[in-house]
């Protein structure tokens, strides 16, 4: 019966707006007809023929008032319902944020303290005390998937909604506080101007906490231009982990699969190693922060993804691996020429030999690789090639081996078959050479082919 009382009720409110909009019309032609006749004289006929037809004119217009009086009366309720539905919604939406912050507070308070347990000797007591350990670790792990549900419903905020794109915003918001933040970005070497905007940015948005942090870190990933290098990202996945390995182990795993997915193979050096290099920054168990690790992080990176990925990688992807394998190229060269034993020409010999894989996999890409990427990786190649050949002619060959061996045949030679009486040529193999650095490179040189990304 609703719908039939709505329809009732506009009915009426267009038949009772019908009525002024009738007068308006009839006295407007009214005032019309007056002022021709004043205006002209009485003695006019064409004056008083004008005001005449004036007076019935109305009458052609009164269905159109019923038309007229309809789209008001709609256009009215519809002011009506749509303010009423914006106030439902506003409504609506505070509590909806009411409720998100309460939640935010009882994680929040649960993880703090746990986190200061956590970098406590007490709390490392906890984690080697058999029975206790397991327990303090379930614990840790219902809080990191408590603050990862948080996470993703600050993603679906309007706070989070309004910096999701704003690089500088996203990493302010992986501190605890608007100070921490603002002093953090400085460090990073923002501006004060710059940090100051990025830090009230969060204030007026997602606010500080340990999810908006969780949720600030995978966002920097998305977005393909945040993060700087490996060291940068585990540094403020350590961070935002709070001192928590589960979450720390965790924003490893996703940023490791997330930089895949958008042009990012730099900074998809494996889990295993991502997670090693966070924990090791967060002082957690099982970290590995060292530099070695770091630049072992870079050449995984590189082999992380297949020469098409790289092709169709982000510019910053060729760079950084060409940047990397420039300076193992350098150092290589020059610790060469200063080895006095078999170890240290072998050390040497190992990263020139690596960095020519690597500059021989960037000529393969070449004539597939489009835009900046090509650019950047034809300009490596003219730059490095010449010391890339000259380095490469001083590496010793092969060790003769079986599966590399070269055989070594003999000229050839004329030699009649007694069944048919016909001459066939032959070589006889007199024996066997090892391959040479440049063809043990080129063994080791990766096709360019598209292949199943499950691979990588």
């Amino acid at each position: 019966t609703e719908k039939y009382f709505k329809k009732w009720w506009q009915l009426l409110l267009s038949t009772l707006a019908v009525y002024p909009i009738v007068v308006g019309i009839f006295a407007i032609a009214d005032i019309l007809s007056v002022t021709v006749v004043q205006a002209n004289g009485s003695g006019s006929g064409l004056a008083l023929f004008i005001s005449f037809i004036l007076q019935f004119l109305p009458l052609v217009f009164i269905p159109y008032a019923f038309k007229l009086a309809g789209g008001a009366v709609g256009n009215i309720a519809g002011i009506l319902n749509g303010t009423g539905a914006k106030l439902n919604g506003m409504a609506k939406g505070r509590k909806e944020e009411a409720a998100f912050r309460y939640k935010q507070q009882r994680v929040g308070a649960a993880g703090d303290i746990n986190s200061k347990i956590n970098n406590s000797a007490v709390g490392a007591g906890l984690r080697r005390t058999p029975g206790v350990g397991r327990l303090y670790n379930r614990r840790t792990q219902r809080l990191d998937q408590a603050n990862r549900n948080l996470a993703a419903d600050t993603s679906k905020t309007p706070g989070g909604q309004a910096i999701q794109h704003d690089d500088d915003a996203l990493r302010a918001a992986t501190y605890s506080s608007y100070d921490e933040a603002v002093t953090g970005l400085m460090a990073y070497g923002r501006t004060r101007e710059e940090a100051v905007r990025a830090a009230s940015a969060v204030s007026a948005s997602t606010r500080y906490g340990r999810s908006q942090a969780i949720w600030a870190t995978e966002q920097m990933g998305k977005t393909g231009t945040t993060f700087d290098d490996n060291e940068d990202m585990a540094k403020v996945i350590a961070r935002a982990g709070g001192g928590n390995a589960s979450t720390v182990s965790s924003l490893a795993g996703n940023l490791n699969s997330v930089n895949k997915q958008v042009g990012r193979h730099d900074l998809a050096p494996g889990f295993k190693t991502l997670n090693a290099l966070a924990l090791g920054e967060a002082g957690l168990d099982g970290g590995n922060n060292s530099r070695a690790n770091y630049e072992s992080a870079k050449e995984s990176a590189w082999q992380s993804g297949s020469l098409y990925q790289h092709a169709n990688d982000k510019p910053n992807n060729i760079k950084a691996a060409i940047s990397y394998h420039e300076s193992v190229l350098d150092q290589g060269i020059a610790e060469k020429a200063v080895a006095t034993n078999a170890v240290e020409h072998a050390a040497a010999d190992a990263k020139i030999e690596k960095s020519a894989v690597f500059f021989s996999e960037l000529k393969v890409m070449s004539p597939n690789a489009t835009g900046a990427v090509k650019t950047e990786l034809d300009k490596a190649l003219i730059d490095n090639e010449p010391k890339v050949t000259k380095a490469v002619e001083k590496l010793p060959p092969s060790r003769l081996a079986q599966e590399t061996a070269k055989p070594i045949f003999g000229p050839e030679q004329q030699v009649l078959d007694p069944v048919t009486g016909n001459y066939t040529k032959v070589r006889d193999e007199l024996g066997a050479q090892a391959e040479s650095a440049r063809e043990r490179i080129e063994r080791q040189t990766r096709s360019f082919e598209r292949v199943d990304p499950n691979r990588y």
